[in-house]
């Protein structure tokens, strides 16, 4: 009877380790904030939250609207 178990046991394990594992998930970017003054406010700073892609993106127009404004 014993046996009869084991003999179960050892062909159910492999069909259950067959199964492939869930791809993982992508962390989600994680979310830098800076504090931006504000000169035409006396009410003082506003807070951006944004990813890292998004500030190198912003940071990247920034500095193509400033040539662009040197080459006229």
């Amino acid at each position: 009877m014993i046996s009869l178990i084991l003999a179960v046991a050892a062909s159910v394990a492999p069909i259950a380790n067959d199964t492939p594992a869930p791809a993982p998930t992508p962390a989600p970017e994680r979310k830098i904030c800076k504090v931006e003054n504000s000169s035409a406010s006396r009410l003082g700073a506003k807070r951006i939250c944004r990813t890292e892609a998004e500030w190198k993106a912003a940071q990247d127009a920034v500095s193509r609207d400033l040539d662009r404004r040197e080459r006229q």
